[in-house]
């Protein structure tokens, strides 16, 4: 019983520490629904339009996988996440930003070649 013991605290210990070394986790909702198609602009610093088309947001309204498909008839894919009103995408761009309201969201994006703002406003 007394080289159980040693060995049942050593477990209840790695318990007790596997359980804290979690990361934690957000806990804030979504504060809009991302869920849909969207149409987006990405303009330059300088003002000029960059690119523009239309993006399918899918998962749930925290996160999951959007496509974009460009005025090029390029597909882009990649994942989202969205706490609270920020949005968060990541792909063959960053994009970072916000909703402005139900239907309207804005920010800045950046790829290897370019950066600037964007906007979007659900279909």
């Amino acid at each position: 019983m007394k080289k159980i013991r040693p060995l049942l605290v050593l477990i209840a210990l790695l318990s007790i520490a596997s359980c804290t070394a979690q990361p934690a986790k957000n806990t804030e909702p979504a504060a809009y629904d991302i869920l849909g198609k969207w149409e987006y602009t990405l303009t330059t610093p300088d003002g000029n339009e960059y690119d523009n088309g239309t993006m399918e947001f899918t998962g749930t309204s925290d996160q999951g996988n959007w496509t974009q498909l460009n005025f090029y008839n390029v597909e882009y894919t990649g994942t989202y996440s969205v706490t609270g009103d920020a949005i968060s995408l990541v792909g063959d761009a960053t994009w970072q930003g916000h909703f402005v309201d139900t239907t309207h969201m804005s920010g800045e994006w950046q790829n290897n070649e370019a950066s600037g703002e964007w906007t979007a406003v659900k279909k």
